[in-house]
């Protein structure tokens, strides 16, 4: 298996692990650790998740449209 973003590996890792650390019982201090682990995981995956190979649905409508013209 061959990862062609592994940024986006990372950043479900990170929410992974920030919404397993919601069980630990953590002291007061450090009760944001996991809130801002889940977010900065979830920020990670929607800015890296990119599909070059597909295009917008209303480009594809466009598209399309132009076509039958």
């Amino acid at each position: 298996m061959q990862i062609e973003n592994w940024k986006t590996t990372v950043g479900g890792v990170l929410a992974a692990f920030g919404a397993a650390l919601v069980l630990v019982p953590l002291p007061e201090n450090w009760k944001w650790v996991p809130q801002f682990l889940t977010a900065l995981g979830g920020a990670l995956v929607g800015i890296a998740a990119k599909d070059y190979s597909t295009h917008s649905t209303m480009k594809q409508i466009h598209t399309a449209t132009a076509e039958k013209k």
